[in-house]
C-alpha cells in the first residue's frame, strides 16, 4: 500500500529542524476557525462589534490513520509525551504549527503490530516565531 507523507519539523531553542515525515491522514480534515468577536450595544442603541487581542481560534486537526505499525504509534506517542512544538507541512505546502495533544491507538487483533490510530493536533500559531 502506498501512502503519501507530510514533512514534520521540531522547534528546539527557536530553531526548526526537520525530523522526518508522517503519513497523510486517511480521512478528511475539517479546518474550522472560530471568531472571538463579541457584539456590544452602543450608546445610540446600534450594535457594534469588538475583537479582543485573540481574534480567532483554530480548531484542532483530528488525524485518523489506519493499519499503522507500532513504531509509528510510538512516534506519535513521543510527540504527545514530549509536548514538542511541531511544524507540519502538507502536500500543498500549507504549514500547521502546534502540538499533538492526544492519541488513541486500537490494536487490530489478529495482525502483528498493526494499529488504527486517531490523534489530535492543536493549532498554536504563536510557536511559529
Amino acid at each position: 500500500m502506498s501512502r503519501g507523507t507530510w514533512t514534520i519539523a521540531r522547534k528546539v531553542a527557536d530553531v526548526w529542524g526537520d525530523i522526518g515525515t508522517i503519513y497523510r491522514p486517511n480521512s478528511n480534515l475539517p479546518l474550522q476557525k472560530i471568531s472571538t468577536q463579541a457584539a456590544s450595544r452602543l450608546a445610540d442603541g446600534s450594535i457594534g462589534y469588538i475583537a479582543p487581542e485573540t481574534k480567532y481560534n483554530d480548531s484542532p486537526l483530528k488525524f485518523v490513520w489506519g493499519y499503522l505499525p507500532k513504531t509509528y504509534v510510538d512516534q506519535i506517542d513521543a510527540y504527545v509525551e514530549g509536548l514538542w512544538d511541531l511544524r507540519i507541512t502538507d502536500h500543498n505546502a500549507t504549514i500547521y504549527y502546534g502540538r499533538f495533544v492526544n492519541i488513541t491507538s486500537t490494536w487490530i487483533v489478529g495482525e502483528e503490530d498493526k494499529y488504527d490510530v486517531a490523534a489530535e493536533f492543536q493549532i498554536i500559531p504563536s510557536i511559529a516565531w
